[in-house]
């Protein structure tokens, strides 16, 4: 019994020993993943630094943007004050050529009333009447350029905003 006894124990310890190679090869594959794994999250981890420089690089360009966002507002406004100005400075204009328009009718009346006179006192009023209408009308053609560019700015501004 003895060499029975030995042949059995022979037999266990052989399958022992398969079941200790089957291990050892599984625990070698483990290893393996485990090496490939550990790769893995090495790269993720660069991945990660990566993304960090890049969500950094982003905060500042929002930053960038808010600063450009404030100082188109500023101007917005500033822009939005300076068109109410040209506004009433343009109706202010408007308002001197009609009474402009208005005294040079009147003296035209009074220029053609006085063809009615005869004599020297005639010429003299036509002189008088030929320089006033002429500087009269020298002063409505600037109002009227005038008012022509402040037109052109209002446009200009009302293109801005």
């Amino acid at each position: 019994m003895e060499n029975n006894e030995f042949q059995e124990l022979l037999e266990q310890f052989g399958k022992v020993l398969g079941k200790l190679e089957t291990l050892d090869n599984r625990m070698s594959g483990v290893e393996s993943g485990l090496a490939q794994v550990r790769g893995e999250v090495t790269d993720l981890r660069g991945e990660v630094t990566d993304l960090r420089g890049e969500v950094t690089d982003l905060r500042g360009d929002v930053n960038d943007l808010k600063g450009d966002v404030g100082g188109l507002k500023v101007n917005q406004v500033r822009m939005e004050k300076e068109l109410v100005r040209v506004g009433d400075e343009v109706n202010s204009l408007r308002g001197n050529q009609a009474r402009m328009e208005y005294d040079l009718g009147e003296q035209i009346k009074a220029l053609f009333d006085g063809y009615s006179l005869r004599g020297d006192p005639i010429e003299a009023l036509k002189v008088h009447f030929d320089t006033r209408l002429d500087n009269l009308s020298e002063d409505v053609n600037f109002l009227i350029r005038k008012s022509l560019r402040q037109d052109e700015d209002i446009k200009d501004l009302r293109r801005v905003r």
